[in-house]
């Protein structure tokens, strides 16, 4: 390993990162998990992670794996990585320096599952060409599914409307949590039995029948738009990581490959991964693989598609390290200095989870990485009505100081279909304004102020 020192990395970045920070992108090629607070530098160190390794000669570009949740992240990481990827090298040796050494290989949870879908479609008897359907031609298709079905949809209350609705709902549950459809007809139709059996019925019981009666005929429909989906050589976003994760339990072969292929694996967000995306990573990547897996319980906003928080809590079990013959849990590192906000925010926001530490070990209290940065201040107001909250959000930045630009000061909304009470509030006071999806957010030159 080439001696690089310290400042040697500082130069390659084009910043020093904290002690904190060093720890991590240091790390030995063991599984590790960070914990990362917000804003704390999660991006900055799986970047300064990559530099380190390609510097020290621990592993080659084209061997890296970096996936995120968004386009947008993997982008970010992605142009990071490329603007100090020729620094990084000129630290190899000359005649790896001069080589073709390719890049990591950084992208999505689901485009990874697509690639190896590609790659491997046929160890599941799938085309490897499969398109992958938006949400307008999945629902097009399951349509067709319902409609041509014999199920006595109208005596169990469904329109073909409700049917086609909660029969997605199922069918993307089960991709989630990697639950085959033909179980649930199997346990409801038993369960189902049992029920008829009771022969003084409650009203608990007759609503415990229809609902097993229900579950059965959706999963039923589940069972016959998987099949269609198959014969039209379609797939859709949760098939890709289920029947990525399919392929890897069920192959030897591939999980070599993809060990050999990628030898540091990095996983950003991880507090967000389903349940299926766990056990992808875990057959391809376990057993002491070099996995990193930086999240934030604190941030899971993503249950309600399959995020499964449990993950985060069980990745020092799920990746055991290696350590002289034995499997121990996974190391954790911690980041807790805060770049956003000052004193005040932070103690607010540090009371406010205090109930999710108390869950959650691992968290601890964020602290500002710069003393010398404003305190910042909050201000609440419980109003009588949403018109008043409106007009008070918008007195409440026109104090703030002259906003010139948009993107200077941001309002968060729980519903995107209120955003135009608050453009009539502030193009009154003449503040300009636009609006943007929240994941944007991450991508605006500078936001100052968010009330």
């Amino acid at each position: 390993m080439n001696e690089v020192t310290l400042k040697d990395l500082a130069k390659v970045l084009g910043f020093a990162p904290i002690e904190e920070q060093l720890a991590a992108i240091t790390a030995p090629l063991d599984p590790s998990m960070i914990v990362a607070g917000a804003g704390t530098g999660k991006t900055t160190v799986m970047a300064g992670r990559i530099a380190w390794l390609i510097m020290t000669q621990q592993i080659m570009p084209d061997r890296i794996l970096g996936l995120t949740f968004t386009t947008k992240a993997a982008n970010e990481l992605l142009t990071r990585v490329k603007g100090f990827l020729p620094r990084a090298v000129a630290y190899l040796p000359a005649d790896l320096a001069n080589a073709d050494l390719g890049e990591p290989v950084i992208s999505t949870y689901n485009a990874f599952g697509s690639r190896l879908l590609k790659e491997h479609a046929l160890r599941l008897g799938l085309e490897p060409d499969a398109r992958v359907v938006v949400d307008a031609t999945r629902y097009q298709l399951a349509m067709r599914v319902v409609c041509k079905s014999n199920y006595d949809l109208g005596g169990l209350g469904y329109s073909p409307t409700t049917a086609v609705t909660e029969m997605l709902k199922l069918d993307e549950q089960c991709s989630n949590y990697l639950v085959d459809p033909n179980q649930i007809v199997e346990k409801d139709s038993l369960r189902l039995v049992g029920l008829e059996q009771i022969e003084k019925k409650q009203e608990l019981t007759h609503d415990m029948i229809k609902t097993c009666q229900k579950r059965i005929v959706l999963a039923k429909l589940v069972i016959d738009f998987r099949q269609a989906k198959i014969s039209n050589d379609v797939i859709d976003y949760a098939d890709q990581i289920r029947l990525a994760a399919q392929a890897a339990q069920n192959s030897q072969t591939m999980r070599n490959l993809l060990k050999e292929q990628f030898h540091v694996v990095l996983l950003d967000e991880y507090q967000d991964t389903s349940l299926s995306q766990k056990v992808l990573l875990q057959e391809l990547f376990g057993n002491g693989h070099p996995v990193m897996a930086v999240g934030d319980p604190c941030q899971a906003i993503y249950g309600w598609r399959g995020a499964e928080i449990t993950n985060m809590e069980n990745f020092k079990t799920d990746f055991e390290r290696n350590v002289a013959g034995n499997w121990e849990p996974a190391q954790i590192y911690k980041l807790t200095a805060n770049r956003r906000s000052g004193n005040n925010i932070l103690t607010a926001a540090n009371s406010l989870s205090n109930k999710l530490r108390e869950i959650h070990p691992e968290i601890v209290e964020l602290v500002t990485a710069d003393d010398a940065k404003p305190k910042g201040e909050i201000h609440t107001a419980l109003l009588q009505t949403f018109a008043d909250e409106v007009e008070w959000v918008a007195d409440q930045i026109s104090k703030v100081k002259p906003v010139k630009s948009w993107n200077e000061v941001a309002v968060l909304l729980r519903e995107k279909k209120n955003a135009q009470y608050y453009v009539e509030a502030l193009e009154k006071r003449g503040i300009p304004v636009q609006v943007v999806d929240p994941g944007a957010l991450v991508n605006l030159p500078e936001v100052r102020e968010v009330v």
